[in-house]
């Protein structure tokens, strides 16, 4: 994953351009279409293949209950931030992806009982088509909405097919040692739900030890509070640092009368430079720029970050900008 990270900024800045604030509901209206297909998915394996063989329908159904509560368990025990979360933010569980795993388990097991099946070929060729555009749209869903990285999406549907593929073992096992191994599973889930510390960390674009190290313990999140005054327009200043080509804004969208629900077009002027027009919402997240070189000084940099287009939920007051830090970086 660390030689990767150039390619899960190289989307996030995209993104971050390209995100309007209508993209959460079609992200949502993605994994609706997701849902719909699963349905077809388990409708089609259950009267193809699991009419005539209910043993290898509960097979199914057993493999993919217990792939997602292994890939719960995963998500507790490996530590990586969200695109959506902050480098002080602690339990922002990246990965595996959830949702996309799940949707492959659902997947990969409705497709496997069908073919293995004496359905007809355009059934079977059906089932995949759908097998694999469901997953598909899930990792445009999810990527598109920021809760993941581009980096997670290998893993997460690598895990769900191997899980499936490797279940029939665990079955194989005697009783004695099926149940030591959920007891094994329970254990390292209360351990890592419950310390943080030992936690796999696994890195993302967003870490940052200096500022998680300058962090005062026990603030995290909860220090960000949200600032329902913010104004329309904040300008810092931005020490330089050596090797600095990037700036990096913790910022969100501040409504007076629906702090939950906003969203704001603004722009950033980084000393002489102004970036091209980018969607905020109410979440805290990071701004990530690359101005083009010599715009970035090793002396201070005044930043502005303007509203240009505000949205609420009632068309009104969302016209605040929050900030919570901002620093100069080395490109990532």
């Amino acid at each position: 994953m660390p030689r990767l990270l150039w390619l899960d900024e190289i989307v996030y800045r995209w993104l971050q351009f390209h995100r309007t604030c209508a993209t959460p509901a079609r992200a949502d209206a993605l994994q609706d279409v997701v849902i719909g297909a699963l349905i077809v998915l388990i409708a089609i394996a259950a009267l193809s293949g699991g009419r005539r063989r209910p043993r290898a329908l509960a097979a199914s159904v057993l493999a993919t209950v217990t792939g997602v509560a292994a890939g719960e368990i995963m998500k507790t025990a490996i530590e990586r931030l969200r695109p959506r979360a902050l480098p002080i933010t602690s339990g922002a569980n990246s990965f595996p992806s959830g949702h996309i795993m799940n949707t492959t388990l659902i997947a990969t097991a409705a497709y496997l009982l069908v073919r293995r099946s004496a359905a007809p070929r355009w059934v079977r060729t059906l089932t995949g088509a759908i097998a694999l555009a469901s997953v598909g749209l899930q990792v445009v869903a999810r990527v598109q909405r920021g809760s993941h990285w581009v980096t997670d999406v290998p893993g997460s549907v690598l895990v769900a097919i191997a899980w499936t593929l490797g279940a029939g073992a665990f079955a194989r096992l005697s009783s004695s040692r099926r149940v030591v191994a959920a007891l094994l599973a329970i254990a390292v889930f209360a351990v890592a739900y419950r310390v943080p510390a030992v936690r796999l960390r696994l890195p993302s674009a967003l870490d940052d030890a200096a500022l998680r190290a300058a962090t005062p313990a026990g603030e995290e999140d909860s220090a960000l509070r949200a600032d329902t005054g913010a104004p329309p327009e904040q300008r810092l200043i931005v020490p330089g640092a050596p090797g600095g080509t990037a700036l990096k804004v913790a910022l969100q969208a501040r409504c007076a009368d629906h702090p939950r629900d906003c969203c704001a077009s603004i722009t950033a002027t980084v000393n002489d430079w102004t970036s091209s027009p980018l969607t905020i919402s109410s979440a805290w997240h990071e701004l990530h720029l690359e101005p083009p070189p010599g715009v970035l000084r090793n002396g201070p940099n005044t930043v502005a970050l303007t509203v240009r287009d505000p949205h609420c939920g009632d068309g009104r007051g969302c016209v605040g900008i929050g900030v919570s830090f901002a620093r100069v970086a080395p490109r990532t």
